[in-house]
């Protein structure tokens, strides 16, 4: 046998071979949802959230969180 590792008589092995190389030759190409891939071409760039935009939605997510929390404790 190939790997040098011997076998009764009478007993069938199998052989694998893997390649070496790189990752990315390794793994298989990467297929986006259609709707990722129409997000990601849209040719209208929204510009970038300021800061109190930014702040205001971590305000609101910070309160969505509380009432949650008070919903689980209320629940047990």
């Amino acid at each position: 046998m190939a790997a040098g590792v011997e076998l009764p008589e009478g007993k069938n092995g199998i052989v694998m071979e893997f390649p070496i190389g790189d990752d990315e030759s390794l793994s298989s190409p990467v297929r986006l949802p259609k709707r990722l891939r129409r997000r990601l071409l849209d040719t209208e760039c929204k510009s970038p959230s300021s800061v109190e935009e930014i702040e205001e939605k971590l305000r609101h997510a910070q309160i969505r969180r509380q009432v949650f929390l008070q919903f689980l404790s209320k629940k047990n």
